[in-house]
Formats: C-alpha cells, structure tokens, sequence
C-alpha cells in the first residue's frame, strides 16, 4: 500500500480478475490489466468508458476531480484521528482507574485502535478511481482499479 499522489492522470489500471489460486495459506489472484489514460476533470467526478480487453467491452469508470479526492482523504482523516485519541483515551482510562477497572475499557480501545487503523490506510492509498456503480454486478465483480506499481509484472497495453 503506498501513498497516491493527486496526478493530473491517475497512475491506475482497470483490472480484470482472470482467476485465483488457493494454498493452504494463502491466495492468490490473478488480474490482466488495462490503461485507463483519462485526466481528471476540472471539478466533480467525469464517467469514463475503459476497454477491457478480456471481456472485449467497454467498462464505465469514474474519475474525480482533485478537489474531490482531497474531501474524500479529509473525510477519512476525519475519522482516523479522533479512532485513535478514542483508543488512547480508553486505554488511558483503563490503567488509571482503581482496582484495575473494566475490560471493557480495553476492548473500546483496540476498537478505536482497528478504526483508526483502517482509516489511515484508506486515507494513505486513496486515488478515488473507481469501476462505475452503475455497471452491472458481474461486471463489478470481475472489474476493479488497480496502482500501476503494484500490477507492474502483469501489465499489458
């Protein structure tokens, strides 16, 4: 996971799941992926169709605006800072209580923690492209967008 960069062009792919590969301890998925080479609108979001080669189709795929990713990053900090003063909080609270307290101090805390956890991580690899909500179930199943860095070894163009 690493931190996107807001770029003119998004460095991502459209992605199409070719298939995984079960172990007894891990999977694997497979993807081919496919240049999605749209810059970002001036503001709002702009839908975009992206050819799959695959599926020998066009997928619709949404773009937003920098502005746009930028709410959408703030929003996710939003919710991370506060995750974690929360978890901070309740730990602090748990060890200075008499007697040893309630776990249940600790539980809200780690809760806090794994909130603010997730949240960061969204916040840090968020590029806002996305495969359109108004493709089909199927389609958004088998579609995702995918970094450039991350794809490198299976790239097509």
């Amino acid at each position: 996971m690493a931190f996107h960069p807001i770029e003119n062009v998004p460095a991502v792919r459209l992605a199409h799941m070719l298939g995984k590969t079960e172990r007894v301890r891990s999977t694997t998925y497979h993807y081919m992926t496919y240049p999605i080479d749209s810059p970002r609108p001036a503001d709002g979001v702009a839908t975009v169709r992206v050819y799959c080669g695959n599926c020998d189709t066009t997928v619709q795929v949404t773009v937003p605006s920098a502005a746009e990713v930028r709410k959408l990053r703030s929003r996710r900090l939003a919710v991370a800072v506060p995750g974690l003063i929360f978890g901070i909080a309740m730990i602090a609270a748990y060890n200075s209580s008499v007697g040893g307290g309630n776990g249940l101090w600790v539980l809200f805390g780690l809760a806090g923690f794994i909130v603010a956890l997730v949240a960061f991580g969204m916040w840090w690899s968020d590029h806002g492209v996305r495969v359109s909500k108004s493709e089909s179930v199927a389609s958004q199943g088998m579609h995702s967008v995918r970094t450039r860095q991350r794809d490198r070894a299976n790239v097509r163009s």
